[in-house]
């Protein structure tokens, strides 16, 4: 569901779907906090995907180097520790890229992943 919302994010039906399969996604997480990010719009939807929890990524803004990295170099997950201007906080992010299959290959078309608050420490 959530690749079938990568693809047509304007789709409100396919959201709610896909919505389902983050909140399930998110519950699997100690730090009870999930991302996504489709590459149709480019918005960041943290949580729940309130409207206080979004805002466009920027690929060539090099803050946000961990998109680019993830969509195109990364075949599973990665990591990468730093602060987030928008939350004000410290974060360990685990970053998944969303792929589809197309032609017989493997095709980006969004990110998913949890955030553990390092802050604290």
């Amino acid at each position: 569901m959530i690749q079938r919302h990568f693809l047509r994010p304007d789709d409100l039906d396919m959201e709610q779907w896909a919505r389902e399969e983050i909140r399930a996604y998110r519950a699997s997480f100690a730090a009870d906090t999930v991302f996504w990010i489709n590459d149709v719009d480019r918005v960041f939807y943290a949580d729940e995907g309130d409207k206080a929890n979004t805002f466009v990524i920027d690929p060539s803004d090099p803050d946000n180097y961990w998109y680019n990295m993830t969509m195109y170099e990364t075949d599973v997950f990665n990591f990468n520790i730093n602060y987030n201007a928008v939350y004000g906080k410290t974060m360990l992010w685990i970053n998944v890229p969303v792929k589809i299959i197309k032609n017989g290959s493997a095709v980006p078309i969004g990110v998913v992943g949890t955030g553990v608050d390092l802050s604290a420490f």
